[in-house]
């Protein structure tokens, strides 16, 4: 998925476009910003595998806009789900997020366990 399908999809989640509906320059520009924001705080916890400028992952692209319409509620005037997109939303207040945990579990690597042999001195 393209960053500009990722903002789209953001905007129509928060319900500030309507599929197919022309973008407004402001609220791209708007979104844009906040998705730099979010890739930061993302990178920062090891939760993306793609740089800042890349296209999304598909399997990353439902979390993605989950975590991206959240970040941008409040400009809206829009009530975030936290529940849904917040970052790093801490466990008294229901955190993580199931947006977080899903790219936790996209972004985990699988444990091998394989036998060692003793060395004796």
């Amino acid at each position: 998925m393209t960053r500009t399908d990722l903002y789209r999809k953001a905007l129509e989640k928060l319900h500030i476009a309507a599929a197919g509906e022309p973008l407004q320059a402001e609220d791209i520009q708007l979104v844009s910003e906040k998705y730099v924001s979010v890739y930061a705080l993302l990178a920062a916890e090891g939760l993306v595998s793609w740089g800042a400028t890349d296209d999304i992952p598909d399997e990353a692209d439902v979390p993605m806009t989950a975590i991206l319409a959240c970040a941008s509620a409040v400009e809206f005037d829009k009530q975030p789900d936290m529940l849904e997109g917040a970052i790093a939303l801490h466990a008294r207040q229901g955190g993580p997020s199931r947006a977080e945990m899903q790219l936790r579990r996209l972004m985990h690597k699988p444990f091998y366990y394989t036998r060692s042999r003793p060395e004796y001195f």
